[in-house]
């Protein structure tokens, strides 16, 4: 299992001792566009469905919510760091 943690680079983990954070309840998949005429969305996941978000002020709260998501995460080392972590943890135990 640890072999397999050695590739993990696009991971970015936001601990648990950084408390509640605005979407930490689903899937937040922020869509942007260069080219005006294509607005930026956002489409929510949640347990028994998902909805588009194309509302610009909406659109823009939420990319707001992503961007304090984003500043809580660990970067990308230390979450691969965490998670070699935990793998040796949990293989020490079995």
């Amino acid at each position: 299992m640890y072999r397999a943690t050695k590739h993990l680079r696009i991971v970015r983990i936001i601990p648990f001792s950084v408390g509640e954070y605005e979407i930490m309840t689903g899937a937040v998949n922020w869509l942007g566009f260069s080219e005006p005429e294509y607005p930026d969305a956002v489409y929510l996941e949640y347990p028994g469905g998902g909805e588009w978000i194309e509302k610009a002020n909406d659109v823009a709260r939420f990319v707001g919510s992503i961007d304090d998501a984003w500043s809580r995460a660990l970067t990308v080392e230390e979450s691969a760091a965490l998670v070699r972590e935990q793998v040796k943890t949990l293989e020490r135990e079995l």
